[in-house]
């Protein structure tokens, strides 16, 4: 098990009664140190590496510490780069359109208005719809959003997905 991998478990874990905040922010920030894309790569990779956890650590908290560490390094060019590459990476797609949806770089329109666009295999999942729903209206998106989140609602996709896709082309559309 990697190190990056324990601690990113550590950090969303619970802290608990007996729990020490400044020992969660040394974690938060060696977590973040190095150079942001290896940086990115390394975080993306341990979320790659997510199977069994403790019983007292949900998936969901794990992936929310992820993205948010994520968003973090989104700043810069290099780590959004490394960020937009994860988006065709079925085990990292999820992840990274959670970040991109907290961060909303406008640069991130294009990568996320491909994917959109795209036909993946295997297809999104319906919380990936609504994460690149999420993050397509928060970044902008832009013509080639727009027209992909069109293409998107015409295929049989969840009713919760449709939902968040009709609102961000809702949000999209010039008035």
């Amino acid at each position: 098990m990697s190190t990056t991998r324990e601690w990113l478990i550590e950090l969303a874990s619970p802290l608990g009664p007996l729990g020490d905040p400044e020992y969660r922010r040394r974690l938060h920030d060696a977590l973040l140190a190095g150079e942001p894309a290896s940086t990115a790569r390394r975080l993306l990779d341990a979320w790659g590496e997510i199977a069994d956890l403790p019983s007292h650590v949900r998936l969901d908290d794990v992936e929310g510490t992820a993205a948010d560490l994520l968003s973090d390094l989104a700043a810069n060019p290099s780590a959004l780069l490394e960020i937009e590459r994860a988006l065709t990476d079925p085990r990292r797609r999820g992840v990274a359109l959670f970040a991109l949806g907290l961060c909303a770089p406008p640069s991130a329109g294009q990568a996320l208005a491909a994917l959109a666009g795209a036909d993946v295999v295997p297809p999104l999942t319906g919380d990936e719809l609504i994460s690149l729903a999420s993050a397509l209206r928060a970044t902008g998106g832009g013509d080639a959003a727009r027209a992909a989140v069109v293409r998107l609602l015409e295929r049989a996709v969840p009713a919760d997905a449709r939902r968040d896709l009709e609102l961000a082309l809702d949000e999209m559309t010039p008035r």
